[in-house]
């Protein structure tokens, strides 16, 4: 039986759009299924969780402040002339142009005949392989709260005014990015999380870092806190926090999505899910091989590059063969504390667990820098992991332009450059990058330092030189 399409991809998320247009330019035939209110391109709780330029505009005028005050409002309109911007790359006439066929109307996977099929209205669409890359909610599992009312990463875009009492609830590196935010506006911020440290997944003097600088600027952390109840009392909503009562303006829910398809339809299609994340192997294929899944659907950090590397690599699994596999190691990320986090590959105590104590680890702090100390940021360090001759597993860089620093890191990682070539290519004077030369300096002093030979030779070699 013919098929009507080569890709069909359940959207919803920039990454499904993404994916529809990368497979358009492959010359696929792709159809993009979307809710009515999605929005292609980066989305406003994205952006607004990027370093926004505070400082004074063209004109002089600062845009983001009224007075001397951050101004939510202005922020917000800041934001939104920059994602309607971005959107006129991937907005619907540039998706047809590019031959996507857009479907808005509600639609459904149903099985007829062995056949996996989306059924519209009034027809049918078949096609080679499908691609899940929906849009995602928080989890809610606290009791009381859908009664009460709480905020979104999506629905910050809708507040008429900063609240002067906010609660946020969930251990999401995004928490962390808006509890800085808010604070930052005027905000007082309470950060309740599960977990018995923030960003439990990097180095422990990374979330202690982080976590002294959320602390000096006044967010209260509860850590290893369960929120059981919810209430609505005089326009206060009552939070039970343990043992503890809290009262809150709003509530900002950032714990882990919710799966947006229901459990009968998962079994039609045949999909296993566990704790409310899909289960796909190393090729991002489903329990069913003709259906893909990438994004928060999956699990893990909720950053937007991670979807779009995820969708990229689906998509040419769907389209051509399953060969390609992932490699989350290789991957960089970012999180926009302050300061700045950037990660690539392996952690300390996960690179010990795989090669033992053999492991070396370089280290120097961001006040080492030119840069660093002349704009006033020395908050911070770099910390890279590398195996005896040289070969980086992983590196962790904190503070300013973090995410800059990271991608030559990655580089590397990816294409197996080692340390010891760090500073053949030396960092720009005024860039954070130059750490990278102090780094690779170090690792070559430590190998000569723990050289016997090496400091004989050198010993002689200055001996015989000076006659």
């Amino acid at each position: 039986m013919s098929v009507d399409y080569d890709l069909i991809i359940w959207g919803g998320s920039p990454a499904g759009t993404y994916a529809a247009v990368m497979a358009a330019q492959y010359g696929a035939r792709v159809a993009l299924i979307l809710p009515p209110e999605s929005s292609h391109s980066y989305t406003v709780q994205d952006c607004l969780r990027l370093p926004l330029p505070l400082r004074s505009g063209q004109n002089g005028r600062y845009p983001m402040r009224d007075g001397e005050a951050l101004s939510y409002e202005r922020l917000c309109q800041w934001v939104q002339v920059g994602v309607e911007t971005l959107a006129l790359i991937d907005s619907p006439a540039a998706l047809e142009q590019l031959g996507v066929d857009l479907i808005y109307e509600g639609a459904e996977f149903e099985e007829k005949g062995g056949q996996i099929s989306v059924a519209l209205r009034n027809r049918r669409l078949l096609s080679c392989a499908y691609l899940l890359a929906p849009a995602t909610d928080p989890r809610v599992e606290i009791e009381g709260l859908a009664s009460t009312g709480y905020l979104t990463p999506k629905s910050l875009a809708s507040l008429q005014s900063v609240p002067s009492c906010l609660a946020i609830i969930g251990s999401a590196p995004c928490g962390v990015e808006l509890a800085h935010l808010f604070q930052e506006l005027g905000s007082k911020v309470t950060l309740i999380t599960e977990n018995s440290r923030l960003l439990p997944q990097e180095e422990p003097e990374v979330s202690d870092l982080i976590q002294c600088q959320l602390e000096a600027l006044g967010v209260e952390i509860l850590g290893e806190t369960q929120v059981t109840q919810a209430r609505l009392i005089e326009d206060k909503t009552w939070l039970q926090v343990g043992n503890r009562a809290i009262a809150f303006d709003k509530l900002l829910l950032v714990t882990p999505p919710a799966l947006p398809f229901p459990a009968p339809t998962l079994e039609l299609l045949g999909i296993d899910w566990t704790n409310q994340h899909l289960r796909v192997n190393n090729k991002l294929q489903t329990t069913n091989p003709k259906i893909y899944a990438c994004g928060d659907i999956l699990g893990g950090y909720s950053l937007p590059h991670i979807s779009l590397y995820e969708a990229k690599l689906a998509l040419k699994n769907a389209l051509f063969l399953p060969f390609f596999t992932l490699d989350y190691q290789q991957l960089p990320y970012t999180i926009y504390s302050k300061p700045t986090l950037a990660r690539v590959g392996l952690t300390e105590a996960g690179a010990r667990r795989r090669y033992g104590d053999k492991v070396q680890v370089i280290q120097e702090q961001l006040k080492m820098n030119p840069a660093a100390v002349l704009s006033g940021e020395v908050t911070g360090f770099i910390k890279v992991i590398v195996q005896p001759d040289g070969r980086i597993l992983g590196a962790t860089v904190l503070g300013t332009r973090a995410e800059e620093v990271i991608q030559s890191l990655s580089l590397a990682i990816n294409h197996q450059i080692k340390v010891q070539a760090l500073p053949d290519s030396p960092g720009v004077f005024g860039s954070v990058s130059q750490l990278l030369t102090r780094v690779g300096d170090r690792w070559q002093l430590q190998q000569f330092h723990q050289s016997f030979w090496s400091q004989t030779f050198l010993k002689w070699w200055l001996s015989w030189k000076r006659g």
